[in-house]
């Protein structure tokens, strides 16, 4: 069931996906995006290391396209920005596929999110240095490590462009990306994302991602995009945490489509071509995602409330509550101390010290999660209502729940079911309970 707050119309897809449960409910898509297949010039099987040796050459087709995309949209300008930790290895290449566009109207700024080597500070220097005693528009700057979200946050606040082009400082972008990203939004007016399709190298090379027709509600389920889209700042600006620093080991990305589709709506158009590269490296933090994955699709589910079926934010709340490996625990803290001014890691917090029987801990966070959510985030305060009925304190707990009640629609009948459970296995009284 959706949970809702009292009187108050939320989210358009999470209302949709009721309808479309009802017998004869015809459903439609509210955003639709646009879609032009465009061919020719580079393709993805071009090895990525060749970019760094010297400039492909491109098509007349591509060349044309590059010119009318200026044309079309004279003011386009596009900010490249390229997170670094600790990789500065691999930016060459990355920055290489960047000055190799057809493209021109591009700046990039490079983002040191604390690196602890000693190397790649230095590299980013060096390589910003040569390129912009060759005219071309780039920049670096340091801040202490915020994680990846964080310093796209930081390196998107820093810039003035319209159009945000995130790369990571491993991947590539092949040369008519930027052209063919502008033309087309150029000739579509209301969309405010282009993405090509994408192709891995690497590790791996066998890889591919033709991306999906974009739909609301199978975003809820499956990331639709990946990080490389090129998109208008509105989206960014909609979304009062930008990309969210409160996931762990990763799912930024998707969280941040999540959030900014609910917020403004995505109207997307597609480059039918692999000209994104995502390297794929065994120890990358793509891969160390699929190990904890079960985490942190909870971490990134427990963001929306008013999105998820009230019975799927129990879920995550288990993952949590249950026990969990130390570096679960661990990354959790990280996030307390480095995005503790949001209610969500110590949302998360809350549910670890429960799941261990750290109790007082657990009522801690869980109030000082309430003081922060949202008005629409009913968890914190079912968590503490449901602590406190817990620890004995039935009058505090059942009022904490009646309150929340009295806001949120179903909660009560989720509630109940999580009542009789308990009355089953025998651990609590009905007279304990908030039930009728």
């Amino acid at each position: 069931m959706f949970i809702r707050l009292t009187g108050i119309c939320i989210l358009a897809a999470a209302l949709r996906a009721v309808v479309c449960q009802l017998p004869n409910a015809t459903c439609t898509q509210q955003h639709r995006p646009n879609e032009d297949a465009l061919t020719g010039g580079d393709q993805a099987c071009q090895a990525a290391d060749g970019l760094s040796a010297g400039n492909k050459g491109t098509s007349a087709a591509d060349r044309a396209i590059a010119q009318a995309a200026a044309q079309r949209q004279p003011g386009m300008h596009i900010a490249i920005i390229i997170p670094l930790y600790n990789q500065g290895d691999l930016l060459p290449e990355t920055l290489a596929s960047v000055v190799q566009q057809t493209y021109s109207k591009w700046e990039v700024l490079i983002v040191d999110d604390g690196s602890t080597d000693s190397t790649s500070p230095a590299v980013a220097r060096q390589l910003v240095d040569n390129y912009t005693a060759q005219g071309f528009n780039m920049r670096l700057m340091e801040k202490p490590n915020g994680g990846l979200a964080d310093a796209r946050n930081f390196a998107i606040r820093a810039v003035q462009a319209n159009w945000i082009l995130p790369l990571d400082s491993d991947d590539i972008i092949l040369p008519t990306f930027l052209a063919k990203a502008a033309d087309l939004l150029a000739r579509h007016p209301d969309a405010n994302l282009a993405v090509a399709d994408e192709k891995g190298f690497g590790d791996v090379t066998d890889f591919a991602w033709q991306l999906p027709q974009f739909d609301d509600l199978e975003l809820l389920f499956a990331n639709q995009f990946h990080c490389s889209a090129v998109y208008h700042r509105s989206l960014w600006e909609a979304v009062p945490y930008g990309y969210p620093p409160f996931t762990i080991f990763g799912y930024e990305d998707w969280a941040f489509w999540i959030a900014a589709h609910n917020a403004l709506g995505i109207r997307p158009v597609y480059i039918r071509e692999d000209l994104f590269l995502y390297r794929i490296r065994h120890q990358s933090m793509h891969q160390q995602l699929l190990h904890s994955q079960q985490y942190s699709l909870a971490s990134m589910r427990i963001l929306f409330a008013h999105v998820y079926p009230g019975e799927l934010l129990l879920a995550a709340h288990d993952k949590f509550s249950g026990g969990v490996p130390d570096k679960v625990a661990a990354a959790v803290e990280e996030k307390v101390a480095k995005a503790g001014d949001w209610a969500y890691p110590w949302l998360m917090a809350g549910l670890i010290k429960e799941g261990s029987g750290s109790m007082e801990d657990a009522m801690a966070a869980y109030e000082t999660a309430a003081a922060l959510a949202d008005c629409d985030d009913w968890q914190p305060r079912w968590r503490l209502g449901l602590l406190q009925q817990a620890a004995g304190d039935f009058s505090a707990g059942n009022a904490t729940l009646v309150q929340l009640f009295s806001e949120f629609t179903l909660l009560d009948q989720l509630y109940e079911s999580y009542a009789r459970d308990r009355l089953g296995r025998g651990s609590v009284t009905l007279e304990d309970l908030v039930l009728e």
